[in-house]
This record gives C-alpha cells, sequence and structure tokens, in this order.
C-alpha cells in the first residue's frame, strides 16, 4: 500500500507508513501475506503481526530492536571521613602560638632606640629604658620572659608598666606597650 504523504510503498496490511508514519487509508491489519506463517510475530505493544525481518512496527511505530544491556557502574570506595572537632580552640592552630627566638621592642619615637631581647629571661631597668625617667625603676622595672616559646610580659618588682600586669600575661607581636611616662614600644619578631 502506497501513503498518500511520502509516496513510500509499504506492506498492504500496514496501519502507518514504515517512513513517515502516516496512517494508510483502507489498510487492512488482518490481511495475511501468502507467506509462512513462522516467518511472522506479532508486536508487544498492539499485537500486530509483523515480518521477522522488520523490527518497527508499522501499525503503532514500536521499536523492537534488541536493546544493549545496560553496564553497572561501580562507584570507587571512598575512605572514610576523619572524624572532625566542631569547635577548633584557638590555641590549637598552628599559628596561635608565638614562637620566635628573640622580640624587639620598637619606639613609635624615631629619636628612641629600639630595645632587642633575646635572652629567656630580659630584665628592662631605668638605664636600659630612657635614664633621665625617674618614673622608671633602676632596679627590675619590667622582664620579658620566653617559656617554651611563648613570650611573656612579667611585671617587675614596683608593679610600673602601663597595662595592670598580674604575674605574667603573652606578649603578642604588635602590641603596644608604655615604659615610664614617655617611652612607647611596639613589640615585633626580629
Amino acid at each position: 500500500m502506497k501513503c498518500h504523504r511520502c509516496n513510500t510503498m509499504n506492506d498492504s496490511n500496514a496501519q502507518n507508513c514504515s517512513k513517515c508514519g502516516s496512517e494508510l487509508k483502507g489498510a487492512n491489519p488482518f490481511a495475511i501475506l501468502n507467506q509462512q506463517k513462522e516467518a511472522y510475530y506479532n508486536c508487544t505493544s498492539c499485537s500486530y503481526l509483523m515480518p521477522q525481518s522488520q523490527t518497527v512496527c508499522p501499525n503503532c511505530a514500536h521499536d523492537h530492536a534488541p536493546q544493549p544491556e545496560p553496564v553497572p557502574v561501580e562507584e570507587p570506595e571512598l575512605p572514610p571521613e576523619p572524624e572532625r572537632k566542631k569547635t577548633i580552640p584557638f590555641s590549637e592552630f598552628p599559628f596561635a602560638r608565638q614562637i620566635s627566638k628573640s622580640i624587639m621592642l620598637l619606639p613609635l619615637n624615631p629619636d628612641d632606640q629600639a630595645i632587642p631581647l633575646s635572652e629567656d629571661v630580659n630584665s628592662l631597668t631605668r638605664d636600659k629604658i630612657d635614664p633621665d625617667d625617674v618614673t622608671i625603676s633602676s632596679e627590675e622595672h619590667v622582664s620579658f620572659v620566653k617559656e617554651n616559646g611563648q613570650w611573656y610580659i612579667d611585671n617587675g618588682n614596683d608593679k610600673a608598666v602601663f597595662i595592670k600586669v598580674e604575674g605574667r600575661i603573652p606578649v603578642q607581636k604588635g602590641s603596644v606597650i608604655l615604659l615610664g611616662q614617655t617611652k612607647f614600644y611596639r613589640i615585633e619578631e626580629m
């Protein structure tokens, strides 16, 4: 049977054109060709009788071509994630510890001299800070102590450091201290 739309020749029992899928006028779905029945099979979708050589049903356009078996994809096994703490204390960060062999007190006034501190215990007196400032103790005014890689400021005997220091406190790089009445110093690593 010839398709009225695309002029393709189809089997006489086809309901639809095998090329364009248009409905064929006057098609007889029950007509049986003069061939052996073993050469035909029924469409699994509409039960239309189809020749073995044909994979697309001319009646419903169902494709009977064998589909390749899906290949299972194996997902790679990932190692288990390490257990994490929800909050990490600041002291556990590698940069949280001030580990320096020596520090330097840099004066904010360019006319004053820098004071390097490289010993484990560095006691500062009036002679090392400002010999003319009588408010600075001639004994131990303040000490800088290095313990376990951390620098501490330890108030001297007369407790005359600008910040109130009870015992020892950690020294932070970039901190500014006042020694005496007029000597401001910034703490930097060397």
